[in-house]
Order: structure tokens, then C-alpha cells, then sequence
């Protein structure tokens, strides 16, 4: 039994990083299970899914060439056009959480120009996070919004580049993971809600899942708790005692 204290997991590192470490592969774990708290749910559920838990997540960065004017003469330059893209990248979005082609394109940082009142600015960069169900869902978002940005560049003599990173890949639950879970969950005393679809985040947890037999379930957080990456997101320590009596039974029931 080993206990991993993952690091770098915000930005999709930490997992990959370990799978890439010869101490793990040495290791080559027979199972490998994780939680996550969940406020928006009662306190203390297990909250579970067969098959994918958590959505494909990928984050790109577009940076947009133009020309610099003078402010009073924007029409001598040539305007990076960040409107235009975030636009059309709207058209984009399919946020029917039931559909397999769900997708959603989400802006989380533009950076244009500076703070030179006299300047139109010439250059901005925009940052976007894809979310999907499916890997190949993802791969043809990909295609998509490279094709639309050639596209609006081109009608706005832009040159641009991207920088694809952050890459989330989906988690996906063994059926016998999944079952121990539900198992011990029972044996706990513990109420199991089952989720219709996946969770919309994304966790680098997922690539475990690529390589070993894997499950991630849903610590309930509390009904009223603030949403996860909120400013007034506390983690309720309560919490605490109930994942390791989750992670005690597991172990009790693999190595009896």
C-alpha cells in the first residue's frame, strides 16, 4: 500500500510526471484510487459514476499580431480583433451536458496591449480552456478552432500563433475499482448518489486511469459550502475522517 502525494496538480503536470518517474513505474501499482471534495453536495455522500467521471480538458493560448496607431487613428493600424475571435469561439460552445458532443469553450485571461492611452494596441493574446466528454470530441474542437482563427486572422490581416498545454485527460472508472468502491461505501454506512453525467472539471488523475486500474469518487463538501476556486472556499475538515475510513476499507478489502 503506498500513499502518493501528488504534486502540480492544478495545471496537469504532477500525475504525468509521476507515471514518468522510475520509482512508480518500479512500483506498478495493482490499483490506484482517489477522491475529490464536492461542495454543492450534502455533507458526507459518496458521490459516484460508472465510466467517465470527469471531462477532457484542454487549454490553449492564441496570440494575435497586428499593427500598432496612434489612438486617434486606429484605422492606420490593424486591430488584434480579440472581439471577433471570442465571437465566433461562442457560436462554438454546446453546453447540453447529455449530448456526447457537449463542448465548452471558456475565455479565462485576454492580455492586449498597454496601459499608453495614445496607442491602439497592435498584439493580444487570448486564453481559452476546452472542455468535452470524449477525447475525439476534443480532437475535432481542436481542429475546429484552429480552422475559425486561421479563418478571422485572415479577414483581419492578422498574424497569430497557438500554444496548446494543461492537457486534462478524462478520468475514467474500472468497473472493478468502481464496484470496491461501492462496496466498501455500503459497509461504511455511508448514502451513494449516483451522478447522470460526468463532472465538468477536469483532473490530471485522469492519466493514472490511462495506464492502471483506476477509480475517483466524490466526497460531498456540504450543501451551502462555497464553490470549489471561490474566494470564500473553505475545505471543511470534517471531511477528513470520512475519506480515510474510504481509503482504510479499500485497503482492508484488497489486502484483507
Amino acid at each position: 500500500m503506498v500513499l502518493l502525494f501528488q504534486p502540480a496538480e492544478e495545471n496537469g503536470q504532477g500525475a504525468r510526471a509521476v507515471l514518468q518517474d522510475k520509482r512508480f513505474r518500479e512500483l506498478n501499482p495493482d490499483y490506484v484510487f482517489a477522491l475529490h471534495n464536492l461542495p454543492g453536495e450534502a455533507m458526507h455522500i459518496l458521490v459516484l459514476r460508472d465510466g467517465v467521471f470527469t471531462a477532457t480538458v484542454q487549454s490553449v493560448a492564441i496570440r494575435l499580431e497586428g499593427e500598432l496607431a496612434h489612438a486617434s487613428e486606429p484605422e492606420n493600424g490593424i486591430n488584434p480583433a480579440v472581439a471577433e475571435l471570442i465571437q465566433a469561439f461562442d457560436k462554438m460552445n454546446r453546453p447540453l451536458t447529455t449530448n456526447l458532443d457537449f463542448a465548452i469553450l471558456t475565455p479565462v485571461c485576454i492580455e492586449m496591449g498597454e496601459r499608453a492611452y495614445g496607442i491602439a494596441a497592435g498584439s493580444a493574446t487570448v486564453h481559452y480552456t476546452l472542455r468535452t466528454w470524449t477525447e475525439e470530441t476534443m480532437q475535432n474542437l481542436k481542429t475546429q478552432v484552429l480552422a475559425l482563427t486561421a479563418q478571422v486572422c485572415s479577414q483581419q490581416r492578422l498574424a497569430y500563433s497557438t500554444e496548446w498545454f494543461d492537457y486534462f485527460p478524462a478520468t475514467v472508472n474500472d468497473p472493478e475499482c468502481d464496484q470496491l468502491i461501492r462496496q466498501v461505501a455500503t459497509k461504511q454506512g455511508l448514502t451513494l448518489v449516483e451522478r447522470a453525467i460526468p463532472l465538468k472539471f477536469g483532473e490530471d488523475f485522469g492519466w493514472f486511469s490511462r495506464y492502471y486500474k483506476t477509480a475517483l469518487f466524490g466526497l460531498g463538501a456540504g450543501l451551502n459550502t462555497p464553490a470549489l476556486h471561490h474566494h470564500d472556499y473553505d475545505f471543511p475538515d470534517e471531511l477528513l475522517e470520512t475519506g480515510i475510513r474510504m481509503f482504510s476499507g479499500c485497503i482492508n478489502e484488497l489486502l484483507g
